[in-house]
């Protein structure tokens, strides 16, 4: 049996690298081809106009290929496909919070749900939403968590050759920095998570001089509400600071992500929901305490190995942020439990679940 991987996610609508998706569909399409060596390959979109590059190109490349199933690492089946397709779905927040997103729903979505012959869910709390959204969905709906490509790492700085917050022209963190990564946009929570961070400070205001936060990741659609809380917070403790305490990196490429992982002294990654959350996963095999929320499938990835908070509790986070600044000694023994939880969460498991199911059965 021959699978085509559609490839169109494999980088952003801008062309850049991306971010979720973009880089679930890169790690999880070089896995498949690893494992399925000539019987897997991928097919990019040809041109730039959606209809004709992913709709019809890609059929037609998967059908010339002589591909029996059509693996769709980013939800949608292209329109100009008939055949057998397995989608993967990552989650469905914009159905229920078309808010927090600059358009609505697509109608490649439902249509997708309702022709795939099997779907891959990223996370339990996904699948659970699949069933809420779509009850009359036929296909065998199967959890096959993601993994990460971060080898456990020590926070020692040993593999930091340049600070990352110093490369984009801010001065350097010269103590503590907390850290987020992920595009900034409203799903996120970070204006709850700039106010925590503000009642940190407002804890020990000495602590302005030495210890940032810093957002590690591109703007992304209705940010300028966050952009402002940036300006304001940023406003109050300059005097106090000296500079910025808020830091704006915009994206950072693998390397730097690294760097900063390596270096922070917590990651705070409190959105309001995730189909899965791999910057958790990330700060995890990294060796960094994790502060997120109790949302979404973020407490699948975190297990008993991070700390959890209402999103909406900033006094909470701002004590969450306390203790992983002020006491490190003390997350000792949660750092360690996640460096062993992360072991279950490797692309080669997940290529290997994924192509089990792409390789199952007819369709039904």
């Amino acid at each position: 049996m021959k699978v085509a991987i559609d490839g169109t996610t494999m980088r952003a609508r801008d062309g850049g690298p991306g971010a979720g998706i973009e880089q679930y569909t890169r790690e999880i399409s070089a896995a498949l081809v690893d494992l399925g060596g000539e019987t897997v390959q991928v097919v990019m979109p040809i041109g730039h106009v959606p209809i004709l590059s992913r709709h019809l190109s890609v059929p037609l490349q998967a059908l010339m290929l002589g591909a029996d199933v059509l693996f769709c690492p980013s939800g949608h089946i292209p329109l100009g496909w008939f055949g057998r397709a397995v989608i993967v779905v990552h989650d469905l927040a914009i159905h229920e919070h078309p808010e927090w997103f600059p358009s609505g729903p697509s109608f490649l979505d439902t249509r997708s749900i309702h022709r795939a012959e099997k779907i891959i869910a990223i996370s339990e709390a996904t699948k659970e939403q699949i069933l809420r959204l779509f009850p009359d969905v036929h296909a065998d709906i199967t959890v096959i968590y993601p993994g990460t490509i971060l080898t456990h790492m020590h926070q020692d700085g040993s593999t930091v050759a340049e600070s990352p917050v110093e490369s984009t022209g801010q001065r350097e963190v010269v103590q503590d920095f907390v850290l987020f990564v992920g595009t900034l946009e409203p799903r996120k929570n970070l204006e709850n998570a700039i106010a925590a961070f503000d009642r940190f400070l407002r804890m020990d205001p000495e602590r302005a001089v030495t210890t940032r936060f810093v957002l590690a990741g591109k703007l992304g659609w209705k940010s300028e509400s966050i952009v402002e809380a940036v300006t304001q917070t940023n406003d109050a403790w300059r005097k106090k600071a000296g500079e910025d305490v808020v830091h704006m990196l915009g994206y950072v490429n693998d390397t730097e992500k690294e760097s900063l992982y390596a270096q922070a002294a917590c990651l705070l990654f409190p959105s309001w929901y995730e189909g899965f959350g791999l910057p958790v996963l990330e700060a995890m095999a990294a060796g960094m305490p994790v502060i997120t929320s109790n949302r979404g499938a973020l407490p699948e990835v975190g297990g008993d190995a991070v700390m959890y908070v209402e999103p909406d509790d900033i006094e909470q986070m701002a004590l969450a942020l306390a203790q992983c600044v002020m006491m490190p000694e003390a997350m000792a023994e949660m750092v360690e439990a996640a460096k062993k939880r992360v072991n279950q969460f490797t692309w080669e498991r997940c290529a290997k679940e994924s192509l089990a199911i792409i390789l199952s059965g007819d369709r039904q």
